[in-house]
């Protein structure tokens, strides 16, 4: 179930309608799990300077569309059109996925900032 929400993007009430449990179960599950899947897939993501090689990287932000939560201030981005998070995205010339920021920022940041904030706490990415 939590595999499902991560690799499909669905809500966690279609996901509960699906395997048969409501919409707080899956919750738990994913607040659960998600830290251990993460933990367990670590040793196998690679540094992104191994994918890379030495070449040219392109780096860019994308809004990831949310709810537009009341009680979280700057989620809408006026040039998205929509409430979201952004995250930072670095490709390689030919379209090779290299990294993902740690760190989603507010949609309404601009790009600039998103990708300082995005490297996590007292990371630099040269």
């Amino acid at each position: 179930m939590v595999v499902t929400l991560m690799r499909k993007n669905v809500t966690q009430d279609f996901a509960g309608a699906i395997f048969g449990v409501s919409q707080s179960t899956v919750s738990r599950r994913w607040d659960l799990l998600r830290p251990v899947i993460g933990e367990v897939l670590a040793d196998v993501v690679p540094d992104p300077r191994e994918v890379l090689g030495g070449g040219t990287v392109l780096v860019d932000g994308t809004v990831c569309p949310t709810w537009d939560w009341n009680a979280v201030s700057d989620l809408f981005s006026v040039k998205a059109g929509y409430s979201g998070m952004n995250l930072q995205i670095a490709a390689t010339l030919d379209g090779v996925l290299v990294a993902v920021g740690e760190v989603p920022i507010h949609g309404a940041r601009h790009d600039a900032h998103a990708y300082a904030a995005s490297q996590g706490p007292g990371k630099v990415v040269r």
